[in-house]
């Protein structure tokens, strides 16, 4: 009987030891240069957890087969989740999603500027901030809107993606019924 060498078996062991710790230094770069994305460019983290949505409320329960209501205070508690992670993660946001914190702070005539404040306290130490600023036509700031009004209009945005994703789930149950009573 003969055994069938993998192929890491047949490698010399150093050779396995270096791609174990490219293999990990690969991971930890990723991880950083994800977080970095997230907290720093528009549309990242709004895109990672619009995939989110879909495969949680759409994609999941259609494989599954489950209902579009498979329990009120599971669903609630995915709802709440999701927009939870959503509103504390995705603090960037992108452009339409940061239109309703413009208009609920910006007065008539003033824009909202977003930055990323990047600061480095100490060695190893990366802190980023987000800074959302409503500016007037000749560039003066005008007003800093509060990080903890930023996060709360973020959380009422996923909630209603998450809303529109259940909808949608259930359009697209109620068209698969209907497809299959014809």
């Amino acid at each position: 009987m003969t055994s069938k060498k993998s192929f890491f078996g047949g490698m010399p062991s150093w050779l396995s030891a270096i791609l174990a710790i490219v293999t990990v230094l690969a991971f930890i770069g990723f991880i950083v240069l994800l977080i970095a994305s997230i907290s720093t460019f528009e549309g990242v983290a709004s895109l990672i957890f619009l995939t989110l949505g879909v495969l949680l409320f759409i994609v999941y329960p259609l494989k599954r087969k489950v209902k579009a209501n498979p329990g009120k205070s599971f669903l609630g508690a995915a709802v709440v989740f999701y927009a939870l992670m959503g509103g504390v993660i995705d603090q960037v946001g992108n452009f339409a999603y940061n239109k309703p914190i413009e208009w609920c702070n910006c007065a008539s005539g003033t824009s909202l500027d977003r930055k990323t404040n990047v600061g480095h306290p100490y060695a190893g130490k990366t802190i980023y901030t987000q800074d959302f600023t409503c500016y007037n036509e000749r560039g003066e700031a005008i007003k800093q809107v509060s990080l903890l009004w930023v996060i709360l209009i973020r959380f009422v945005e996923y909630i209603f993606i998450a809303l529109l994703l259940i909808g949608l789930l259930r359009l697209i149950q109620q068209f698969k019924t209907e497809q299959k009573a014809v």
